[in-house]
């Protein structure tokens, strides 16, 4: 692996604070590359840069050059403030630790004990992280000197060297020193084990066989079940065997070579044979193998590191985190739609880092969730403040009429479900190899399978996510031959027999996709016995099956291209209800152009609960008399809208007419028509006004006696001022016209158009195309109904059969041209298609590989308007395919035109 990946990869898997602080190896990269080599392949070398030379030196120095070395120079600057800082810090907590460990000594506290041996063995994990941080730098360093010198034929590696050796993020003296004081202190409170005094033995029992003996005793009492001695007897086998290789891995340490005065202390076994028959085999570890025991060992880079299960008190670190970011920020000052930012991209981020592969507590999460409800809605321990709307439904999407936060609990599962993908995709790794030898040897797809055993926290949280990650995936059908035609995913939402009721045939459970296949790639839906919905039965005659394809079936996610969504794996661990159960706004809310704040107002406009709009539902009593007019009955559209205040406000704003065309509309669609208008200074303006008459009302309210500035001049001064701030050009750009027409290949050259048509993306899809000679004469043509699918697919789609078809008609030379510029950049492999694309591209790369001679381009729609025809009639046709010797009536009137175009006649 080359070092640029390996250092990303280690910066990755670092604590998250300390990752802006490593080499900016790309960034030195691309500075780099950015340096012209002198003298051709291999630039002579210049002279080696010393203090005595470096003023000329830099004059001879190109400026790329300077730059280069300027970024060296402040990469050293951060080095060493950031290792000084980290010192200075581990110096204060080694300190801190020691007083603690001395004071917890005195008080013989074994609690505080425990806890502060947790908190050395994590310090101790910062320490050496530190010490590696210093060696990879000096490594990163080390590389990019040497490209440079390669690149330019300068000789600076070598100062430069000298010089980081003496910087302060290389000299590790006093930090190795700190790591050895902290192994001692932890060889302090880890003493290592003293054997027992032995002990004598009754002259009774002196020759005994102790399980006789305890039989005889068990005898003379009660008579022992049969069922609990053989348990008992399963129990001292078990303990029997186990001390057994206790005792053989202590013959092979006396044996070996490697023992010496400086080894482990030797294997010893009590004399007593008898006495290890009533000490438990955990108790007997640590008296043969010489070994202290050591149940907990603290924390290392943030996780906590246990031989068995956690409980929720140590995952209250990751509260404690939360808390502390929030009360380092001054909540006062801030608004709401602040508050929201700072959610998304702060408090929800921090344990985010502990969610990926470990299944927090429900409690955990709990104390979470109302931490960032509380800090939304300006809530505190002090001061309790109305949450207006439920955090349920602030957790959704947008779209679903939320404000696009994450819950923790439905976000920790989303994680793990990822986590889930990432054990299928990378299963030739080293630990998802680890994870499926121990745990699930049938692969990770085999849920039933799976070994019942509880297992480390990794593998709970995979099981944890398994069945988010199961629901969001769907099978890629290539030939058919291991997906389940009725049980698996693989077409529409759902699996075929969710969609269908009554009973299968017998042989029909096992039924394949590649058994409903006739001939190569062609479906016969009369092989099932039940009756499948026609937009089902669309969709499958749209999957570009092949049983002969040597690509095999794959597993896909649900999304647009196939790979593991985030945000689609919330929304399932949600169990969000869809968009038709909920009253939401659509996405033009988070559209307008204007500022956070009255984005988030206009978000509270529609869908939360305002206190003046039901107040005695809230327990409130609050006079509904609006301030302004008097007026008997203030509500939201009143306060808006219809005041007379408010309407005067709009009239002398002078807004377009348009909008006052609209006022008779209900609240939600006169601020959807009037903020989603087509001039974006239009809902700037209309956003600003909505807000400045909102707060002239709260001055009414709140106070009367204050001077209220004028909200006309304070909308236009603020709506400019935002609209210079966006930076954006709202000129409408000139339009340079183009000649685009149809043109014929060259002599002994035939030309194919195909198009792909569908209603909707994805919907009711069909395609065609046609093949002319050098003389523009019809050869042949074609017209196909695909199904239910996208309009990429349906171009491809139309590709495969025009080629097809170029194949069967016998032409060497074929110019193709298309207007789907992406299918186009997919063929010619300047972009890779995603997983549901990749095997009809590959069909339609292996059929082009059978002519002799080919292009393809791009074209414009306008020239493609008789492929476009085509493709539109096989869209409405019951026929799956059609071929066409000669043009259909249908295509007549664009040919005319084409031929008229070219004739110069148009």
């Amino acid at each position: 692996m080359k070092f640029g990946k390996s250092l990303s990869n280690q910066i990755e898997e670092t604590l998250p604070e300390w990752r802006e602080k490593f080499l900016s190896y790309k960034e030195l990269k691309k500075k780099l590359k950015l340096i012209e080599p002198i003298g051709g392949e291999r630039p002579n070398k210049r002279a080696r840069l010393d203090a005595s030379v470096a003023g000329d030196a830099t004059d001879a120095m190109s400026k790329e050059e300077i730059d280069f070395e300027r970024l060296l120079e402040n990469e050293l600057e951060k080095f060493n403030a950031f290792f000084v800082e980290k010192e200075e810090e581990y110096i204060i907590r080694l300190k801190e630790l020691q007083d603690r460990v001395a004071m917890a000594k005195a008080k013989d506290s074994n609690e505080e004990m425990i806890k502060i041996r947790k908190e050395i063995v994590d310090f101790h994990g910062e320490m050496v992280l530190l010490e590696n941080y210093s060696a990879l730098n000096y490594t990163g360093l080390v590389k990019i000197l040497k490209k440079y010198d390669k690149r330019t034929g300068a000789l600076i590696r070598l100062p430069f060297i000298q010089k980081v050796l003496q910087q302060p993020f290389f000299t590790t003296d006093l930090l190795y020193k700190l790591v050895k004081e902290c192994e001692a202190m932890l060889d302090c409170l880890f003493p290592k084990y003293e054997p027992p005094a032995s002990t004598e033995v009754a002259d009774g029992d002196v020759g005994c066989d102790p399980s006789t003996s305890a039989t005889t005793k068990n005898n003379d009492l009660l008579t022992m079940p049969k069922e609990l001695a053989e348990i008992e007897y399963m129990e001292s086998l078990y303990m029997k065997s186990t001390i057994s290789a206790l005792r053989v891995l202590k013959e092979i340490r006396s044996k070996s070579s490697t023992v010496s005065d400086f080894s482990l202390p030797p294997l010893e076994i009590s004399v007593l044979e008898e006495t290890w028959n009533t000490i438990p085999v955990l108790e007997q570890r640590p008296n043969i193998l010489r070994v202290s025991s050591t149940p907990d060992l603290g924390r290392y880079l943030g996780f906590p590191l246990k031989s068995n299960g956690r409980n929720s008190r140590e995952s209250n670190f990751i509260v404690e985190k939360v808390q502390a970011k929030l009360s380092s920020w001054k909540a006062k000052l801030l608004s709401p739609a602040g508050r929201m930012v700072l959610i998304q991209s702060v408090t929800s981020a921090i344990p985010s880092y502990y969610m990926q592969t470990n299944a927090l507590p429900n409690s955990v999460c709990n104390k979470l969730d109302r931490l960032n409800r509380n800090f939304l809605w300006g809530s505190s321990e002090e001061k309790k403040k109305m949450h207006m709307v439920g955090w349920e439904k602030v957790c959704r999407t947008k779209s679903l009429g939320g404000l696009g936060l994450y819950a923790c609990k439905p976000r920790n599962i989303a994680l793990l479900a990822k986590l889930n993908w990432r054990l299928l995709q990378e299963k030739d790794a080293l630990w998802a190899q680890t994870i499926l030898a121990k745990y699930s040897p049938n692969g990770v797809m085999e849920v039933n399978k799976r070994l019942n055993r509880s297992g480390s926290s990794t593998w709970r949280g995979i099981k944890k996510g398994s069945a988010v990650f199961r629901e969001g995936i769907r099978w890629v059908v290539n030939n058919g031959q291991c997906v389940s035609f009725w049980f698996d995913k693989w077409v529409g939402e759902k699996p075929i027999r969710e969609v269908i009721q009554g009973p299968l045939l017998n042989h029909e459970d096992s039924l394949r996709v590649c058994d409903v296949v006739e001939g190569v790639g062609s479906w016969d839906l009369s092989r099932v016995s039940m009756t499948i919905p026609t937009l089902t039965c669309d969709s499958i005659r749209a999957v570009p099956v092949c049983i002969t394809r040597q690509q095999e079936d794959c597993i896909a996610w649900d999304s647009s291209n196939g790979d593991f969504c985030l945000k689609m794996a919330y929304l399932l661990a949600c169990k969000s209800p869809t968009a038709s159960n909920t009253i939401a706004p659509s996405n033009w809310l988070w559209k307008v152009n204007t500022s956070p704040r009255i984005r988030f107002f206009l978000c509270n406009v529609i869908i939360i609960v305002f206190l003046f709009v039901i107040p005695y539902s809230r327990g409130i009593n609050v006079p509904n008399i609006c301030p302004r007019c008097l007026g008997s009955d203030e509500s939201l559209l009143h306060v808006l809208r219809d005041c007379p205040d408010s309407f005067a406000f709009w009239h002398k704003l002078k807004i377009p007419n348009i909008c006052f065309a609209s006022f008779a509309l209900p609240l939600v669609d006169w601020l959807k028509l009037n903020c989603s208008s087509p001039c974006s200074y239009d809902d700037t303006v209309f956003s600003f006004g909505i807000w400045n008459i909102w707060l002239r009302r709260n001055i009414f309210v709140f106070n009367s006696c204050s001077v209220i500035p004028d909200p006309v001049a304070n909308t236009l001064a603020f709506a400019l001022e935002m609209v210079c701030l966006m930076g954006k050009d709202y000129h409408v750009k000139l339009r340079v016209p183009t000649q685009v027409k149809w043109k014929p290949p060259d002599l002994g050259w035939a030309k194919l158009n195909t198009d792909g048509a569908s209603l909707g993306n994805p919907g009711i899809a069909g395609g065609g195309g046609l093949i002319r000679d050098s003389n523009g004469c019809w050869v042949g043509g074609f017209a196909r109904a695909i199904g239910y699918t996208t309009s990429v697919q349906a171009e491809l789609r139309a590709l495969k059969d025009g080629l097809l078809l170029a194949i069967d008609l016998g032409i060497p030379c074929l110019a193709i041209e298309m207007d789907s510029l992406v299918a186009v950049e997919f063929l010619n492999f300047k972009t890779t298609p995603n997983v549901f694309l990749s095997a009809i591209v590959d069909d339609c790369r292996c059929l082009l590989e059978k002519f002799d001679r080919f292009t393809l381009h791009h074209i414009f729609r306008e020239a493609n308007g008789c492929a476009d025809a085509l493709a539109k009639a096989g869209c409405a046709q019951s026929v799956d395919f059609i071929s066409f010797t000669s043009a259909p009536a249908h295509v007549l009137e664009a040919l005319l035109l084409t031929l008229l175009v070219l004739l110069g006649l148009v």
